[in-house]
């Protein structure tokens, strides 16, 4: 049985007046800035046909495009949309995934009026046994860790400082770049960070804190003080001696994450800022304030 751990962490810029990122790990979303990173474990089966095979695991970074009303609720919505495709009904390669995001963000901008122009970047990748597939759009990154050097497996959508792609925005031709499925290896490490990441810091720093002994602190301490918004997403695999059920989440976020308690059962009716829980609301779960109720919030699994 391989776990795949995923360590994640979302600050505000200091140039910024609201968080307008959001992380995705599995079941869980974060739309609040974390007090310092989190660490989740997943078991997993080690190779493709393992008894009891897992559901694909999505992790993903999103950040909401910044001057256009919006951005934190382009940027959670997408992530409670993606989080909901990505495992429910049958199996669907990720640019198809991600295009029905874009559109159900375009249809429900409509309906808000001054967010009719709300829009989102988004990396992330679908694990699987023995490996992972990527997908993006705008200039979220992801990269991975490979004989010592960080290697860019996402694509910038962008021309001279300015998105060429991104979720939403009421454009729906959203052409998603998909890097094919990736081997893993024990001990393997694959980074998703928005550009908040890449503006404050150099590749070279970036890739010294991965190799580092604990890249996760490393990458949260060089972050600090950055100007926008940073969400970064570090996933790692290893192998584990202990056999239990797959799709097992081990990890609980410390303090909970804000409409989902640490024992990871949502509560009903506790509101997370800006989203629905099922991605597409209904008229009357808004309350008239820019807050909806969390409703349907996907159940961890527990012993």
């Amino acid at each position: 049985m391989s776990v795949v751990q995923i360590g994640c962490f979302t600050r505000r810029g200091v140039d910024r007046s609201e968080l307008q990122d959001a992380v995705l790990v599995g079941p869980v979303v974060l739309t609040v800035p974390t007090e310092s990173p989190i660490t989740l474990s997943f078991r997993r089966p080690a190779v493709a046909g393992a008894a009891g095979g897992a559901a694909p695991l999505v992790v993903a970074v999103l950040d909401g495009v910044g001057g256009e009303p919006g951005g934190h609720e382009a940027s959670a919505l997408s992530a409670l949309i993606l989080g909901d495709l990505a495992v429910d009904g049958p199996e669907r390669e990720l640019d198809q995934i991600v295009s029905e995001v874009d559109g159900r963000i375009c249809d429900l901008a409509g309906r808000l009026g001054d967010r009719s122009t709300m829009a989102t970047t988004v990396a992330g990748i679908r694990i699987r046994p023995g490996g992972y597939e990527a997908v993006n759009v705008g200039d979220s990154r992801v990269y991975a860790l490979h004989d010592g050097y960080l290697v860019q497996y996402s694509m910038d959508h962008a021309r001279g400082g300015r998105l060429t792609q991104y979720l939403g925005g009421g454009r729906r031709n959203v052409d998603p770049y998909v890097a094919g499925f990736r081997p893993v290896d024990h001990g393997d490490l694959v980074l998703l960070c928005t550009d908040g990441l890449t503006r404050h810091l150099t590749a070279d720093q970036i890739q010294r804190a991965c190799l580092g002994p604990d890249p996760l602190e490393g990458l949260w301490s060089l972050s600090e003080g950055a100007a926008d918004d940073t969400s970064v997403a570090l996933v790692r695999w290893s192998e584990s001696s202990t056999e239990s059920d797959p799709g097992l989440l081990e990890g609980a976020p410390s303090g909970g994450v804000e409409g989902v308690p640490v024992e990871g059962v949502p509560v009903e009716g506790v509101p997370v800022e800006g989203v629905p829980a099922e991605g597409v609301p209904a008229d009357d779960t808004h309350d008239g304030r820019g807050r909806w109720g969390v409703r349907g919030v996907r159940r961890w699994r527990r012993r």
